[in-house]
């Protein structure tokens, strides 16, 4: 069965649904995908298949190598999977991730989301349907500056590099001309 996806998303300059359950943590905790913590200029919220998934623990693995200019750049990340607790420890260890992953997202979400999710009852040994590689960058006020998703495994997975200099180069831009914010995603950073 092909990634199916809701046709109602949210978009770039708008909020996520503000009906979206809190997500458990691996080490104990909860995440609210819509919500940038206090004192950071952005959140980028990845999400991969699952732990089984060779590009995902790569994407994850490239991302943890990144994660200082990330960091530098007052940028939260949070990975999330509809991976069970036990599997999102498991891919947390092996992995040597610092920064939150999120498990348990349940399809509901995912459509509301508007990420592809996959039935994997016919080619994969997964107990639970799951999203499609998706990132999703939200501002300090929460709303969605950028996203990025795929329907397939290979997909949906933007170089941190070229997106950080790209946000850089849009609240640069801002400062010296602040009526570009408003034609570039929707505000500056």
């Amino acid at each position: 069965m092909a990634a199916q996806r809701s046709s109602s998303f949210p978009l770039p300059g708008g909020p996520l649904p503000d009906d979206l359950p809190a997500l458990p943590l691996v080490g104990g905790g909860s995440a609210q995908l819509g919500s940038v913590s206090d004192g950071r200029n952005a959140k980028l919220i990845v999400f991969y298949r699952g732990g089984f998934c060779p590009f995902c623990q790569q994407t994850l693995t490239d991302l943890q190598a990144k994660l200082p200019a990330v960091t530098d750049a007052g940028w939260e990340v949070l990975a999330v999977s509809a991976d069970a607790a036990e599997v999102a420890a498991k891919t947390h260890a092996d992995l040597g991730l610092t920064f939150p992953v999120a498990h348990s997202l349940c399809s509901t979400a995912m459509h509301k989301l508007g990420l592809y999710v996959s039935d994997p009852k016919n080619y994969i040994d997964q107990p639970q349907l799951f999203a499609e590689p998706a990132y999703i960058l939200l501002a300090s006020d929460g709303t969605i500056r950028y996203r990025a998703e795929a329907s397939h495994p290979m997909g949906g997975r933007p170089n941190i590099e070229v997106l950080l200099m790209g946000c850089n180069y849009v609240k640069q831009r801002s400062l010296e001309d602040p009526a570009f914010a408003k034609h570039t995603w929707g505000a500056a950073f």
